[in-house]
């Protein structure tokens, strides 16, 4: 018996202009200690269908128009608020793809570890800290102790994501539910948080559903993979007949679209279209203590028509030289060199007239976006800003 049966499940949501279906029929299963992935680009209503399960789609907009999921001989979807309350975090435990939005930035870490074993499991403070710090071990948190007396933002992205997959597995789970939890992190974090969630659900033997939009991502790690398009499974099955042998051309189409490491040589113009050399952006820190090399002696160059990929794991430098060739933090030395006129050199309303010309793409953009502005508020403002429409 499975344990996970999610069957013909629907959710819409009801907008302005109508109706909009965003789960359509749904079906899938997870079976004990294997890892099912939902693959789907952005919209395809993976999450959704999960969010769905748990009662934490908002009614109104949100509707479930039927369908069950089956855990453990319950069905989710007939429980009461008050009876999921007890399953979620309990039995089933989610990961986020940002634990920054889901992490309290006020309290220490230590207190959110314990705040579920308390909640759930009636345990006292002492033992319930003592097994959190087991737990972040266990989860590759280096000194669990000066961990669980740190704040949120004092972590790095990939050392918050081990935190909250400690926080999820705190409770000690049957099913886990992971939500891209790797897609804001860099190559080599999110290779490590994969073989972590891998090498937990064989230890704590549990099942996994593992939700992604890049089939690449749980190639390695998937026992079944569900297709998901326009609310719809559209194909499923294992790993290796899907990719060996995809049936539905949206299939197909996101397998080629796994990048092959290969680009097509394009026309380049002989002159940089920006230089960076010897550049230095280093932060000095308000103790006195060494300062910190965030980018040290970096030179590339950048002609038109060409892309340079920026390679590094967290804290080598990439966002910084990124923010220091746009000014948005002061360098400490070198020459930035665009179209011919030095950037480092320019202050005020000069380098406001070239910053319109380079724009940079943030990694986060519900952290970037202004929650209070609307869209055509947001695009409008560079445009007004530096004058290019009245």
């Amino acid at each position: 018996m499975a344990l996970l049966s999610v069957d013909n499940l629907s959710v819409s949501f009801v907008t302005r202009n109508g109706t909009n279906k965003a789960v359509d029929n749904v079906s899938f299963t997870v079976e004990k200690r294997q890892i099912t992935a939902i693959i789907g680009e952005s919209g395809s209503g993976k999450s959704v269908s999960c969010y769905a399960m748990l009662g934490l789609v908002p009614s109104p907009p949100g509707r479930i128009d039927g369908g069950t999921a089956h855990f453990q001989g319950q069905d989710l979807l007939a429980l009461s608020e008050t009876e999921l309350r007890a399953i979620r975090g309990r039995d089933i435990a989610m990961i986020f793809q940002d634990p920054m939005t889901c992490l309290n930035p006020f309290m220490k870490i230590g207190d959110q570890l314990i705040e579920p074993l308390t909640l759930h499991k009636d345990l006292a403070k002492g033992p319930a800290r003592e097994q959190a710090k087991i737990l972040l071990d266990e989860v590759g948190i280096r000194d669990p102790q000066a961990a669980m007396n740190a704040f949120p933002h004092e972590f790095s992205g990939g050392m918050r994501q081990r935190v909250m997959i400690a926080m999820a597995l705190i409770n000690e789970p049957t099913l886990l539910i992971a939500d891209e939890p790797t897609t804001a992190l860099d190559v080599t974090i999110q290779a490590q948080i994969l073989k972590l969630i891998a090498d937990l659900q064989t230890k704590r033997d549990i099942g996994v559903l593992f939700i992604s939009h890049d089939l690449a991502v749980v190639s390695d790690i998937a026992d079944q993979i569900v297709v998901m398009e326009k609310g719809k499974v559209v194909e499923s099955g294992q790993p290796k007949t899907i990719f060996e042998n995809p049936q539905h051309p949206y299939t197909q189409k996101l397998l080629a679209a796994i990048p092959s490491g290969q680009k097509a040589a394009d026309a380049v113009a002989p002159d940089p279209l920006i230089r960076i050399e010897h550049l230095r952006t280093w932060f000095t820190p308000t103790t006195g203590a060494e300062p910190v090399k965030a980018v040290d002696d970096v030179s590339l160059e950048i002609h038109r028509g060409e892309v340079l990929g920026l390679v590094g794991e967290s804290g080598s430098g990439k966002s910084t030289l990124g923010r220091s060739i746009l000014r948005l933090v002061p360098i400490t030395d070198g020459r930035i060199t665009f179209e011919g006129t030095e950037l480092s050199a320019l202050e005020g309303r000069s380098l406001k007239q070239f910053r319109h010309r380079m724009q940079m793409i943030f990694q986060d953009p519900y952290a970037s976006l202004n929650p209070r502005m609307t869209v055509y508020d947001t695009l409008a403002e560079p445009l007004l800003l530096h004058g290019l429409v009245n």
